[in-house]
């Protein structure tokens, strides 16, 4: 019961947010996701590795999705 209500209230929130606010924010994470990835590979690898990927793809993604 709570999960359908609280499907139903974040179906319509995610109407009312226009797709290039999405982007924006995705843009957002993606640099800042990227930065601390930089900044987190000289003392961990894996972890800077991770997050510098992550980074990339969602600047990539959002960055085809807006030029396609």
């Amino acid at each position: 019961m709570i999960a359908e209500i609280f499907e139903g209230v974040f179906d319509i929130v995610v109407e009312f947010i226009p797709d290039f606010v999405w982007g924006l924010l995705f843009v957002v994470a993606g640099v800042a996701s990227t930065v601390i990835g930089v900044t987190i590979v000289g003392e961990s690898m894996l972890v800077g590795g991770v997050l510098l990927t992550v980074g990339v793809f969602l600047l990539a993604s959002v960055l085809y999705v807006w030029y396609r």
